[in-house]
Formats: C-alpha cells, structure tokens, sequence
C-alpha cells in the first residue's frame, strides 16, 4: 500500500506542481518560452539530486546503515533502521509502530 500511495500522490503533487509553475514562468517572460519552460523542466528534473541528499543529511547524518532484520531468510536482505537517534529524526506520519 505503501508504494502505491506514494506513487499516487507523487503524481498528483507533480500534475498539480508541473503546470502551474510552468504556465506562471511563462507568463511571467512571455518572450523567452523555450528558455523558461526548459529551466522549470530541468529543474523538476533535476530536484531529486538536491533533495536526495538533503533529505539523507537531515534524517541520517552520520550515514549509518540499517541494521534491524525483521526476517531472518528473506531474500533479498530486507533491512530497517532502529536507531532511536535516526528514528528521531523521521516524521511520525512515516513510521510504522
């Protein structure tokens, strides 16, 4: 459920956020079109990178690997956090007690 939740709301959120900043850019330098649309695409496109990292530095600064095995022979090696110093640090809304 968890993967067809996000999946659903990225793509809302990404309709939604695609359109109106695209049609507010270009409105804003109407002369310009190609150039305004391609940065606003290159920079939805290219935002992962950003938040990727930004994200992992806030949840996890020390960089430190999962360790919980909640079975023992699933392959592959399925692996959670349970760290109360990294659990701290991720919102309630995303952990599952």
């Amino acid at each position: 459920w968890f993967i067809l939740t996000q999946g659903l709301l990225y793509g809302i959120g990404n309709g939604i956020a695609f359109p109106a900043a695209l049609s507010c850019a270009i409105r804003w330098i109407p002369h310009r079109k190609g150039l305004v649309s391609g940065i606003v695409t290159a920079g939805i496109g290219l935002s992962p990178l950003i938040i990727g990292p930004l994200q992992t530095l806030l949840v996890n600064p020390k960089n430190k690997p999962p360790t919980y095995e909640p079975f023992e022979s699933s392959l592959p090696q399925e692996k959670y956090y349970d760290d109360r110093e990294i659990l701290a640090n991720v919102p309630r809304l995303f952990q599952f007690q």
